[in-house]
């Protein structure tokens, strides 16, 4: 009769450390369904110098100042610092990578037109 129930308490403590274990990994699944997902970072795209040298869009002096201050809002850099960096269009070419990679939102087209317009426009 002891021996009976001696069984039946390790049955019971098998099943009642099964069930522990089953809510706690249902547990530890809601929640991991629940949490925000991991942000993914996609490499920042790059053009090359040589897109830069073929800008197929011409803009005027006032369209091109208006594009560069929309491209550097939110941006600590003002107008007068850009004007008074003196680069040459490989060096503006690595700069304008290194702000796409910080996040700037310019295309390959919009890089190829500011670069040419930096360096000629003294």
């Amino acid at each position: 009769m002891v021996t009976m129930y001696i069984i039946n308490e390790r049955i019971k403590m098998k099943t009642r450390f099964s069930l522990t274990v089953s809510i706690f990994a249902v547990l530890m699944l809601v929640i991991s369904a629940c949490s925000s997902p991991a942000a993914v970072n996609a490499p920042p795209t790059t053009a090359t110098l040589a897109d830069a040298t073929q800008a197929p869009l011409v803009l005027n002096d006032a369209e091109m100042e208006d594009l560069l201050e929309q491209k550097l809002e939110g941006s600590p850099h003002t107008l007068e610092f850009i004007y008074s960096q003196d680069l040459t269009a490989a060096e503006w070419s690595e700069t304008l990578d290194r702000m796409i990679g910080y996040g700037a939102k310019i295309n390959a087209e919009e890089k190829a037109m500011l670069i040419e317009w930096l360096i000629n426009r003294k």
